[in-house]
């Protein structure tokens, strides 16, 4: 950009955090700011004050509360509580925060050049769009859920339904309109050609970490101290529908007779309370509540192996990009990705080995074959990883990509 002048990005997630509320998500435009801020880009991030998915929560006694971060600011917006439990308080908070942007004054000196909104929820693309009407704004979309299809395949909801019906036109209509299309899943594109007959600008950027956590067991005294006698496989993150967790525990129940692995899920969820009562008597499971992102990875610098399920549906022909594998890579852990997904990161890394989704059996036979492999090979596996996510997914490599973009949008505006 000539003469160094700086534009301003606004970033619009409403889950999106740092890492003194959050236990890993929602932290990828704070590690971006930096970046962004080097590259001339004044970067305010909006989300919510609240969300079911917080540690910790930050201070909301305005309707708009400011808080600098390294290389920008957040922008925390007052939200009223909810249920993680309940779908209709997650989806009212939906619209609570899109409403609420509407309200939000600024000075001329700050109108937004490019505005990010990035899904989860998709709804704020309104606020984006008005402000393309109003200031010529650019506006990119960066989807990380694909809605109504995820409620559909994991939900089991009718595309019929209203509420999808609704989703539809939303997802259809933000496609159309906004000037480019960001997906952290590898197959996006192929998606957005099922849904809109248009042709968009569409970029994959993936979910990245940050190489700060690296050997972190080093300089960081663990929450949770796992049993060095035993073969722990580690599971850290969410417990929900999508996560496929029975079929996990039930390749545990199938090893129980093995007296030396042990399975350790980290996290919590929607599921994580019936899993509990009805696999209580598996005495190689133990549950552990959700940690903070310092102590994940002292945690799992500490595992023999990791894990990872995804359900066999048709959501995952366009690719994953969960948090979680940046995690085990970079801490050099060999990973078991039970999955159908045909460009799975731990395939395309050779991080580990890929067992059949939403079977026991399979995943139970990628433990032993683990298990029974030298220390050195895991090892092996291990770098292997590490070495993919810092060539590909940290925060610098990402920004990279994403900075081009974003000056591609304001250059041809100008």
């Amino acid at each position: 950009m000539s003469d160094h002048k700086r534009f301003n990005l606004w970033v619009i997630n409403q889950f999106a955090s740092t890492p003194a509320y959050s236990s890993g998500a929602g932290e990828r435009f704070y590690y971006l700011a930096p970046f962004f801020d080097r590259a001339d880009y004044n970067i305010k991030i909006f989300s919510g004050g609240y969300n079911h998915l917080f540690l910790a929560y930050p201070k909301t006694p305005l309707l708009f509360n400011r808080e600098d971060i390294p290389g920008g600011q957040m922008i925390w917006i007052k939200m009223r509580h909810y249920s993680g439990e309940s779908f209709v308080g997650r989806f009212l908070s939906w619209f609570e925060f899109l409403f609420k942007l509407f309200c939000f004054r600024f000075e001329k000196k700050d109108v937004p050049d490019i505005v990010l909104v990035s899904s989860m929820s998709i709804f704020p693309v309104f606020y984006a769009l008005y402000l393309r009407i109003r200031f010529s704004t650019k506006v990119i979309l960066e989807v990380r859920d694909i809605w109504p299809l995820t409620p559909i395949e994991l939900g089991g909801y009718s595309k019929h339904n209203p509420f999808i019906r609704m989703m539809s036109w939303v997802e259809k209509y933000s496609y159309r309109k906004v000037d480019k299309l960001v997906s952290v899943l590898p197959g996006f594109s192929r998606h957005v050609e099922t849904v809109i007959s248009v042709e968009k600008d569409i970029s994959w950027i993936p979910n990245a970490c940050s190489p700060i956590f690296e050997n972190i067991e080093s300089h960081s005294t663990p929450l949770y101290k796992l049993d060095s006698q035993y073969f722990n496989i580690l599971y850290t993150g969410a417990m929900g529908i999508a996560n496929a967790m029975e079929y996990v525990i039930k390749a545990a129940q199938l090893l129980e007779e093995n007296k030396t692995i042990r399975f350790i899920l980290i996290g919590d969820g929607p599921e994580k309370e019936t899993l509990q009562l009805q696999y209580s008597h598996l005495s190689n499971v133990a549950f552990l509540p959700k940690v903070s992102k310092n102590n994940l990875h002292s945690i799992i610098s500490q595992a023999d192996a990791t894990i990872i399920s995804w359900r066999n549906k048709k959501l995952y022909e366009y690719g994953v990009s969960a948090n979680k594998y940046n995690d085990y890579m970079l801490a050099s852990k060999p990973i078991i990705s039970a999955s159908n997904i045909k460009d799975d990161p731990v395939i395309l890394s050779g991080a580990g080995i890929q067992a059949e989704a939403e079977n026991p059996n399979s995943i139970a036979k990628a433990v032993q074959e683990l298990f029974k492999m030298s220390p050195q090979a895991r090892i092996d596996m291990g770098k292997k990883g590490k070495e993919f996510v810092l060539a590909n997914q940290t925060y610098e490599v990402i920004a990279k990509k994403y900075i081009r973009i974003i000056n591609e949008a304001v250059n041809h505006a100008n």
